[in-house]
């Protein structure tokens, strides 16, 4: 007897759109003062290995949030303050600024808080491994 084969995810490819965002309802987080919003869209990268957002984190905006996966981000526009607390006991905090070409990443486990810095949305590129399968709602360049 062996392991169950994995679904394989296929090759998919996305070209980030600009506008998309500009139709994107801002959504309410959990577990952040009431009021903390974000703009998200899905792209056509949804599959099992993963899922991959565009994110907005407005100006002013100040949050806090766990990732239950592991997560690959890219700074496309703006700036952004992050402190991450490191499990398993979250003594160990990490700190750096996010500006445009950095990528990083979020590990399983990790608390995050960022702060926006400029009066631009931080717009970054979300890659979550595995997928999590957040409801994210498609991009307009690709609802069709």
């Amino acid at each position: 007897m062996g392991l169950a084969r994995t679904e394989y995810s296929s090759f998919q490819v996305h070209k980030i759109v600009p506008e998309d965002m500009d139709g994107v309802a801002p959504i309410d987080l959990p577990f952040n003062p009431p009021g903390t919003q974000i703009k998200v869209y899905g792209t056509e990268i949804n599959e099992p290995a993963a899922q991959v957002a565009i994110e907005d984190f407005l100006p002013g905006t100040e949050l806090t949030w766990v990732f239950p996966h592991d997560e690959v981000q890219y700074c496309l526009s703006g700036r952004a303050e992050i402190e991450i607390h490191m499990p398993p006991l979250y003594q160990e905090v990490k700190r750096a600024i996010l500006e445009p070409g950095c990528v990083y990443l979020l590990p399983q486990g990790g608390r995050m808080r960022i702060k926006v810095l400029d009066d631009v949305p931080f717009r970054h590129v979300c890659i979550c491994f595995p997928n999590p399968s957040y409801p994210f709602e498609d991009a307009a360049s690709i609802r069709g």
